[in-house]
């Protein structure tokens, strides 16, 4: 890697892990340049650490200003499962960043990887403890072609012993990421309160309040991203004014819209690209027990 130059990669997976997988990603980032904060989502990212250390510190959401910092270290040539949902990663490497990773579909780690999500935490997990095992170490020098081919390898590999294909709450959580109305959606599927609430926090980690919630405001932000770089208004439906969206922004990102959307970070940030973003119809699946095709 070049020492002044900034790689950003991104490349969609094979169609048989597409209901998995969302994209891969790579970065490659000089030294000394800073990595923007990894916020509370609704999937995951299995990342592998190829260039320096990397130290990830967390910071529990809070609304009384009261933090609680907790750390971790990914030495290089790990790999680690990131699914923060109630805080705030800060990233930083004392040398050159190397990051190949998977996004992961909201769905994806329950019936993919066999854990419960609400059973883990917002910390770096990795793989090993997990029970999962992959030579993370095999990748480094690689071109980035060649690392995401041995990773879908690794990929369906897993799929083969994928330990649930419940379809019709896989259909549930992409269209509640999506916006649905969570009503209309257990009537769907036909299952009482109790038993839908016990289901998303498997598949996702937190209840379906606070899932929606999360999606909401990954949603806009991800709308301000792709529109004019001069924050005004936010024009979207999820919202009911302004001021609902920059509370919100603050929960999760710790800053105001103005503060948090400036050059670098529209420059560098865990959002796919608007030019790479697939078209997605949102509906497009009717029939909550037909096999599942799509989603975020």
């Amino acid at each position: 890697m070049q020492n002044n130059l900034l790689m950003q990669r991104y490349s969609q997976p094979h169609q048989s892990l597409s209901r998995w997988v969302a994209h891969y990603w790579g970065w490659q980032i000089p030294a000394g340049r800073g990595l923007p904060d990894l916020f509370p989502g609704t999937g995951g990212e299995v990342l592998f650490n190829l260039g320096a250390p990397l130290m990830f510190s967390a910071f529990p959401l809070s609304t009384d200003g009261e933090q609680t910092t907790y750390r971790f270290m990914v030495p290089t040539g790990e790999a680690v499962l990131l699914r923060p949902r109630k805080a705030r990663l800060k990233i930083s490497a004392t040398g050159e960043i190397d990051i190949l990773s998977i996004r992961l579909r909201s769905a994806t780690s329950f019936p993919l990887f066999g854990f419960a999500l609400d059973e883990l935490s917002d910390m770096p997990i990795p793989l090993a403890d997990l029970g999962l095992f992959f030579p993370a170490v095999e990748l480094l020098g690689l071109p980035y072609e060649t690392r995401t081919s041995l990773l879908e390898q690794w990929l369906l590999a897993l799929c083969m012993r994928c330990h649930t294909t419940d379809s019709a709450m896989i259909w549930a959580i992409d269209r509640l990421y999506y916006g649905e109305d969570l009503w209309f959606i257990r009537q769907q599927l036909g299952m009482n309160e109790r038993t839908m609430q016990r289901r998303i926090r498997q598949f996702t980690g937190v209840d379906a309040r606070y899932f929606c919630r999360t999606a909401r405001f990954q949603r806009a932000l991800r709308q301000l991203l792709t529109e004019s770089p001069i924050y005004c208004n936010t024009n979207n439906d999820d919202y009911f004014d302004q001021s609902h969206f920059i509370k919100t922004c603050r929960l999760y990102t710790g800053l105001t819209p103005s503060r948090l959307l400036t050059a670098q970070f529209r420059e560098l940030n865990y959002y796919l690209p608007a030019r790479l973003c697939p078209l997605i119809a949102r509906g497009a699946i009717a029939d909550p027990k037909a096999r599942y095709q799509g989603g975020g």
